[in-house]
């Protein structure tokens, strides 16, 4: 996302329960990014692939996420992704539980 987008994103009110474009939502899907000593910023064990988004957002050298297994993996990059059944990644916008993976 580019600062500009980011910024647009952030200042957008949060509406419950409503569906993203998929549009919005392509940069969401059931794989893994990169995870190494260039990428990782952070890890943590959470319950849901949301509350793993929600800690990247927490975070401003956080703008993707891995989650797998209530482990959340938070990220600088996401250059690419490899498939990881299971596993959840995507960027800290739009809202992980509006979009459809």
């Amino acid at each position: 996302l580019t600062p500009t987008l980011k910024l647009q994103l952030q200042l957008q009110p949060t509406i419950p329960h409503v569906i993203t474009t998929n549009a919005d939502c392509t940069h969401f899907s059931e794989s893994t990014c990169p995870i190494d000593e260039d990428t990782l910023v952070g890890f943590r064990h959470t319950e849901t692939a949301k509350e793993c988004q929600e800690l990247c957002r927490g975070r401003s050298d956080c703008e993707f996420f891995t989650w797998f297994e209530a482990q959340c993996y938070l990220l600088n990059s996401c250059e690419y992704t490899q498939s990881c059944p299971g596993c959840v990644s995507g960027p800290e916008y739009p809202d992980l539980d509006t979009c459809v993976l």
